[in-house]
């Protein structure tokens, strides 16, 4: 029998037009793979509300998963030390209904059946496909990191936004003492440019996860970062003329989704497939803001830290 496969998102209200882009793009090419929206915090009613209405979509049922993320995290790490601690929400996937999952960020539409990429799990444990490690150890890591990974294994890293894995292939017990030796060595992770879960999701595959792969190392594939010019949109698929093939995902990672900002008609034609929806109403968008220097969020955290216990 095959394993049972779907895809879970995370989301809260503030993020509900990507939530429904996201969504109507992966129906748009598959009607039948069961979806669960991670609630990203408490304040998720309208947008579970909506994608219970018009997709079926039922919101993740485990709430003490959830409870557990959040305060080990604290624990393991102490209060304040993320910009954004419940992008670890994610981590639910391992525990969740699915036996082979896909997770994927809500700044996402896809242009394909989109679990296909779960097919590499036949000899792999964790599959993604992204041009990550083609930029170095940025966003990731910093050069300290060589003090534990070898340059064959940095060859590894991968963004959060878009990865797939089978159920149970980490624990509670592993994210538990992965988390307390990542916080022992804060000198490794690259926080700098604004990242809070990407870094310590790398460390967890990396040294948990020995058979991965990613299916943009095979060659040949097309950029899927939605900060790439050039990028061509007939109406029906996006094309990377580089390498002269479709784009299987676009990811708007740290690049911001509205009127004037990149690739808007691709993602609003996503958006706009659901006609029984209000047409869309974000605003034009500015630009974004310069995070905090790593360091000054660091020594922030260690403060904060101090003060609460």
């Amino acid at each position: 029998m095959s394993a049972i496969r779907g895809i879970y998102f995370m989301a809260n209200d503030r993020v509900a037009e990507h939530a429904i882009a996201l969504v109507n793009s992966i129906r748009a090419f598959d009607r039948s793979t069961p979806i669960a929206m991670i609630p990203y915090d408490d304040e998720h009613a309208e947008v579970s509300s909506l994608m219970r209405r018009e997709y079926s979509i039922e919101t993740f049922a485990d709430t003490a998963t959830l409870r557990w993320i959040d305060e080990e995290l604290d624990r393991c790490f102490g209060g304040g030390f993320f910009r954004r601690p419940r992008n670890f929400r994610k981590q639910a996937c391992w525990f969740g209904p699915f036996e082979e999952f896909l997770y994927l960020d809500a700044d996402i539409v896809v242009f394909e059946p989109i679990t296909s990429v779960l097919d590499a799990l036949a000899d792999a444990d964790f599959v993604c496909c992204d041009d990550q490690h083609c930029g170095g150890l940025t966003h990731v890591f910093r050069e300290s990191i060589r003090a534990r990974f070898g340059d064959a294994e940095l060859r590894g890293i991968f963004n959060g936004g878009l990865w797939g894995a089978r159920r149970g292939a980490i624990g509670r017990a592993e994210l538990t003492a992965t988390w307390l030796e990542c916080a022992r060595h804060e000198e490794w992770f690259d926080f700098a440019h604004g990242g809070s879960d990407q870094p310590i999701l790398n460390y967890l595959v990396l040294s948990r996860l020995p058979r991965r792969r990613n299916l943009f190392a095979s060659g040949g594939a097309p950029r899927m970062w939605a900060g790439t010019p050039g990028l061509v949109w007939d109406g029906a698929r996006l094309v990377d003329p580089a390498v002269g093939s479709a784009v299987r995902f676009l990811h708007w990672a740290g690049r911001p989704i509205g009127p004037g900002g990149p690739y808007w008609d691709v993602w609003r034609h996503f958006r706009e497939l659901n006609s029984a929806l209000p047409p869309t109403s974000l605003p034009a968008v500015a630009a974004p803001a310069v995070p905090a220097p790593g360091w000054a969020r660091s020594a922030m955290g260690r403060l904060r830290r101090r003060l609460t216990g």
